[in-house]
């Protein structure tokens, strides 16, 4: 009989990781979230109804996640650190769940959009803001009613405007596809909006 031996150092497989409420950790660290592991490159940060209340929170240090999702937390997330990444990989940023209508999630932190073989998709019904920048080599594909708000230069080569609306509120650092929604936009910008079939509004 042959027996092999395997070794478990860890999380092999993608899994949902939830934030834990009333713990303002820094989000590379274990207490931040249930089971004390925070999520890596596979696994998606999700908020719910585990959080009760509004949270500022850090990133701590540059760190990778699979996505973002907002559920029904008692409050607005806010997370920063101006000084380190936060790196989005193939689930981007699903706000299309959020019970509360005052739901919504601020990215202070630098965002970097992983490079996958598919559009990332950034499904928004509560609002999201990028403030501290938005860079990477695919295409953020934002879908949903929500806004996204763009506040600090944004180097996605092209965000792709399925519906809802995208405001841009400095210049941009790529282009923008209107594709069935709107851009409003609120600073000079020297970017090209292309119109593709689905169409959709300019506002300056």
């Amino acid at each position: 009989m042959i027996v092999i031996a395997t070794a478990m150092t860890g999380r092999i497989s993608a899994a949902n990781i939830t934030k834990a409420d009333g713990n303002t950790a820094a989000l590379n660290a274990g207490p931040a979230w249930v089971g004390g592991v925070p999520p890596t490159s596979s696994d998606v940060a999700v908020w719910n109804n585990t959080v009760l209340a509004a949270y500022t929170l850090n990133l701590g240090a540059a760190a990778s996640w699979g996505g973002i999702q907002v559920l029904d937390p008692g409050g607005l997330i806010v997370i920063t650190n101006v000084n380190t990444a936060l790196t989005l990989g193939a689930s981007g940023v699903d706000t299309s769940g959020a019970s509360q209508s005052a739901t919504s999630l601020t990215l202070s932190c630098p965002v970097v959009i992983a490079t996958n073989n598919a559009n990332n998709p950034w499904n928004l019904t509560a609002n999201v803001t990028v403030g501290g920048g938005l860079n990477g080599t695919n295409i953020l594909e934002k879908t949903g009613s929500g806004t996204l708000f763009l506040g600090t230069a944004t180097m996605v080569p092209t965000v792709q405007v399925d519906a809802g609306i995208v405001q841009i509120n400095t210049g941009s650092g790529g282009a923008i596809a209107l594709n069935g929604g709107t851009v409003n936009i609120n600073a000079a910008d020297g970017n090209p909006i292309n119109v593709t079939a689905g169409g959709g509004n300019e506002r300056r």
